[in-house]
């Protein structure tokens, strides 16, 4: 459901009359002129049978205050124990440290699958940290994907992520584009996923616009097994000293991925 001119009182109606029979919710209130006022609207009337969730929030554009941090902590503490799917969309919200710790702090235990998009929402290397850290709770997870797309995590976010993913994931796609990483972050996520590649059947992980100096974080990359190498995105991915080989391997392969009619993992149709 897309409602472009919902406002805050249609967002508190819309929320007042969800049936509590509802056990699967798919909405999005991107760009329709809601605030925190809506999310905790929301968040009051998540019916607590829900077994699968998409929200998609997202900033309003400068237009109106969005969606914020004290918004975002709301829903993470009313989110449904029952969970088994969970996807949120948070793009250019204010999500704000205690909106990280509260959706860290809540995120169902039955989850199987959880998308997390946090694409320029202010999320810095902390955030990162405060969330990996529970994911120990998560064991059931098969699904995971988390976009960082123009967040300031650095390496030490990356590295948080990367060392702490949930064991046994069977899909895994991580967004790093413009993330401010550098070798040593692009280095130890490729590492990670060296690790579990064992267990994993489907990947994704974006580096777009990181900054990889040293041969070395491309050996580590050309180590990997074929079937992960297609599924790396290195575009404008270098810095001061570049491998030129290196590559051209991998803006062939990432290519001819997207010509064969695959979708981005991160966009929505």
């Amino acid at each position: 459901m897309i409602l472009r001119t919902l406002g805050d009182a249609g967002a508190r109606a819309l929320a007042a009359n969800l049936p509590a029979c509802l056990v699967v919710l798919k909405l999005s209130l991107l760009c329709c002129g809601c605030t925190n006022g809506s999310a905790v609207a929301l968040a009051e009337t998540l019916p607590a049978g829900l077994n699968r969730l998409t929200l998609i929030l997202g900033g309003e554009g400068g237009r109106t205050p969005g969606i914020e941090e004290s918004g975002v902590r709301a829903l993470a503490e009313k989110l449904p124990r029952n969970l088994t799917q969970l996807c949120l969309h948070l793009g250019e919200c204010s999500v704000g440290e205690a909106g990280v710790q509260a959706l860290a702090a809540n995120l169902p235990p039955g989850l199987t699958e959880l998308s997390l998009f946090f694409g320029d929402c202010g999320m810095d290397k902390y955030g990162a940290r405060t969330l990996a850290e529970n994911f120990h709770r998560l064991s059931v997870l098969q699904i995971l994907v988390l976009d960082f797309s123009s967040c300031r995590i650095e390496d030490a976010g990356a590295r948080a992520v990367a060392e702490r993913l949930p064991t046994g994931l069977a899909s895994l796609n991580l967004g790093f584009a413009y993330a401010s990483l550098r070798d040593t972050g692009v280095a130890t996520v490729l590492r990670a996923v060296q690790e579990r590649s064992g267990t994993l059947t489907e990947l994704y992980l974006d580096f777009t616009g990181c900054h990889i100096d040293l041969p070395s974080t491309w050996a580590v990359a050309d180590g990997l097994p074929a079937w992960v190498k297609p599924k790396l995105n290195f575009a404008d991915s270098w810095g001061v000293a570049r491998a030129p080989a290196s590559q051209a391997t991998w803006h062939r392969q990432f290519y001819v991925t997207r010509n064969a009619g695959e979708p981005h993992p991160g966009h929505i149709y």
